[in-house]
């Protein structure tokens, strides 16, 4: 605690100087930052970071693959490991896995480039720019324009959401290739958890080929089959699509219990694919509309449990509080009926009794054996009688 507590006072004290990105950084490049311009800026993306900051994109309001997010769904702990790339608390596929680009949908990618007068960073040197005698870190990548000291990089490989497969494998097929052939294989085709009744071909991974080369071709082919309209809300998102034959429509959004999906209008089931991801059977048809919706598990019982439990307290506060006033009342206003029956008329009828002199009440005349209790706690001379009178023996005389 008390190493922690320290830690923080220096850090806050000391600004993000001790930080790979200072200050400068973070609020004139980012926070002030992220005016770009693109083409098709209104057209839904994922975008990547060459040694950027983690949740750079956020910053930007840009769906970034490079994010730290230790509350993530466990679907992205399952598909990150089976293509090689670690997992913990934060999701970050280095250039080597330029495959992953393409399945989930990035087209651009910014690369830091202090222009005259801004600020350096120390994590990143003239060896980590994305591009080095013209030779990008990954390919298919070109360059189209520097804006705000970032070099913007384009995906030519980009595949847009919502794609389909001219085919399937099964995850016992997938799981014996290597991790890297894995990633190539998931442009190839569906990979689903169980065989079944599938509407598209089952394939043969001995037949298939994995290069460069035919990463680009296969690129190319998803691309052609992607959603021509892809919107995201609060809510979810929704996709519109065109078959010529049914065929399941795959998304690359983590699988999760909350989703659910309708086809034109219609409850449909949300297939768990490639591992960690989602994707719905639709027909052929033109102009198919899809609809994803996510509500939290358990949110509709919690809410209705919580109402009724905040009911029943208050029903419970209202007949509690109630008799109480009901009681205090009473005792204001009256006597109970077995005292009234004690008080002289007047006052059992709520007149004002008469008032009391001054003089004390007389005191009740003593037992018939002679006793008087009153006379041992009586004040000499209460009577009405002179008080009795010592002797010089110390004893009383009776008044005369």
């Amino acid at each position: 605690v008390v190493v922690s507590l320290g830690f923080g006072w220096c850090y806050l004290t000391m600004g993000k100087s001790i930080a790979y990105y200072p200050d400068d950084y973070v609020i004139e490049k980012l926070i002030r930052g992220g005016d770009f311009s693109l083409p098709d800026s209104e057209d839904f993306c994922r975008v990547d970071m060459n040694k950027g900051m983690d949740n750079q994109g956020m910053y930007w309001q840009m769906p970034c693959i490079q994010a730290f997010h230790s509350i993530v769904p466990g679907s992205v702990m399952e598909f990150y490991p089976s293509v090689g790339v670690q997992r913990s608390v934060g999701s970050r596929p280095d250039s080597d896995h330029y495959a992953l680009r393409s399945l989930l949908s990035v087209r651009w990618l910014f690369d830091y480039r202090p222009l005259p007068g801004d600020v350096k960073l120390s994590n990143k040197k003239e060896e980590d720019n994305f591009e080095t005698d013209g030779v990008t870190a990954m390919p298919g990548w070109s360059y189209y324009d520097t804006q705000d000291g970032f070099a913007i990089y384009e995906n030519q490989n980009y595949i847009g959401m919502g794609f389909t497969y001219p085919g399937y494998i099964t995850r016992a097929e997938y799981n014996e290739l290597s991790e890297e052939n894995r990633e190539l294989l998931l442009l190839k085709a569906l990979v689903v958890e169980e065989d079944g009744d599938m509407p598209i071909p089952h394939l043969d991974t001995d037949a298939m080929y994995f290069s460069e080369y035919q990463f680009e071709q296969d690129c190319a082919e998803r691309a052609v089959t992607a959603a021509s309209s892809f919107t995201v809300d609060n809510y979810g998102f929704t996709a519109v699509t065109s078959l010529e034959q049914e065929n399941y429509v795959f998304f690359s959004v983590p699988y999760e219990a909350g989703w659910s999906a309708e086809v034109n209008g219609q409850p449909a089931e949300i297939r768990q694919v490639n591992v960690g991801f989602m994707a719905v059977l639709c027909p052929a048809g033109e102009n198919i509309t899809i609809r994803f919706t996510y509500e939290t598990p358990g949110l509709r019982v919690g809410a209705s449990i919580s109402a009724a439990g905040l009911l029943l307290l208050a029903v419970y506060l209202l007949c509690a509080i109630r008799p109480n006033r009901r009681i205090r009342d009473s005792r204001m206003n009256r006597l109970p009926e077995d005292r009234a029956d004690r008080l002289p008329a007047t006052e059992a009828a709520g007149e004002q009794p008469p008032a009391v002199p001054d003089a004390l009440t007389p005191a009740p005349a003593p037992s018939d054996d002679g006793f008087d209790l009153y006379a041992i706690y009586r004040p000499a001379g209460s009577d009405g009688q002179p008080a009795p009178e010592k002797t010089e023996t110390g004893t009383e005389e009776e008044p005369k």
